[in-house]
């Protein structure tokens, strides 16, 4: 519920602001900020945002209000519908159920379609560019990493507590989400096989699979750093 509503904050500051910054800042400081109080002060000067939030500084997960009221799938779908709107401009619709519930979150995590407005020729498709798209990048991989650090750790003891095991799970699937977004987002915002591409492309995969373990990664088609760089390459 609160993700939902979150969402429909998004899509008012959308339809009644002179321009889409203002909804981007309120989903940046919902994201990012440290407790209620962040939120609260932006709703009363929607106008007003700080630096650290425009920049591609994204703190630890486990230190945000947002982790702290949504489950780790409603995070991952958070996160998701930001990038959406950081490159298409717009909210996915996947993200929603059908009418007349589509006030309401689906339950599904997605896979962005990066190149939507590419492919079909859409006159009004925005994406990135410049040091826009250097900067989404950079947020993006920021993203990646702030989830690998929030990882829950395994229990040494040979049974582990089902809540536990069940509250790691959930984090995976929802980390792997982001993940694969992540890695197919390369495959419309870069062109060539670029050194640098190649490394931040090695060093993302080492280190999700240095947290989740190759089975993990695996199990959702991720077999490979090789495998990953042939299909955005």
């Amino acid at each position: 519920m609160v993700l939902s509503i979150t969402i429909q904050l998004m899509k008012l500051y959308m339809h009644h602001s002179d321009n889409s910054e203002t909804a981007r800042f309120f989903m940046a400081i919902f994201l990012r900020c440290k407790d209620v109080g962040e939120l609260e002060r932006f709703s009363s000067a929607p106008g007003t945002s700080s630096t650290r939030m425009n920049g591609a500084f994204i703190p630890p997960l486990r230190n945000t209000w947002a982790a702290a009221v949504l489950t780790y799938r409603d995070l991952s779908k958070a996160w998701l519908a930001y990038f959406h709107f950081l490159y298409h401009g717009s909210l996915p619709r996947s993200l929603f159920l059908s009418y007349p519930h589509d006030y309401l979150i689906r339950d599904e995590l997605f896979l962005i379609r990066w190149d939507a407005g590419v492919a079909t020729g859409a006159q009004n498709a925005t994406t990135p560019s410049g040091t826009e798209m250097a900067w989404f990048k950079q947020i993006f991989q920021n993203c990646v990493q702030s989830w690998k650090v929030a990882c829950p750790k395994k229990q040494q003891h040979h049974q582990e507590d089902v809540v536990v095991t069940a509250k790691r799970r959930e984090f995976e699937t929802s980390f792997l989400a982001i993940v694969k977004n992540f890695f197919a987002s390369f495959s419309v915002t870069t062109s060539g096989n670029s050194l640098v591409t190649n490394r931040v492309v090695s060093r993302v995969w080492e280190g999700v699979v240095g947290v989740l373990g190759m089975d993990c990664v695996g199990a959702v088609g991720l077999r490979s750093v090789n495998e990953v760089k042939s299909v955005l390459f």
